[in-house]
């Protein structure tokens, strides 16, 4: 059994417009949630320094989200994000985000990948 596809574009390409751009941080997730904010994961095993996980509200302000500690450098790997490699909203509305636990690919992980629920 095979998926369906629209024989037609939603939308022309023409229609892609920049939303948002960085100079230094670089993203692989985004996941826009129900009340307009979005969530972006920008992973430090790519060599971003700001957080791995933050929130850009309606107003365009960014916020490490949950928080700044989860977002933290230093401090107990179980407690904090690592190296996140994964973010998804489900149908029901939880946030999933994959950390790997491998702060350097070419180090021994931290600890044990982990998911967090919200």
């Amino acid at each position: 059994m095979g998926v369906a596809y629209a024989k037609v574009a939603e939308l022309p390409a023409s229609a892609l417009q920049p939303f948002m751009q960085s100079s230094s941080q670089i993203w692989d997730a985004i996941v826009p949630l129900p009340d307009g904010r979005m969530l972006l994961e920008a992973p430090a095993w790519v060599g971003n320094t700001g957080p791995q996980l933050f929130v850009r509200n309606t107003d365009g302000q960014l916020a490490a989200w949950p928080n700044a500690a989860w977002n933290a450098t230093q401090g107990a790997p179980d407690q904090r994000f690592v190296a996140l490699g994964g973010l998804t909203r489900t149908a029901d509305g939880h946030i999933w985000v994959l950390d790997s636990g491998v702060p350097n690919r070419k180090n021994p992980a931290a600890r044990p990948p982990q998911t967090d629920r919200n």
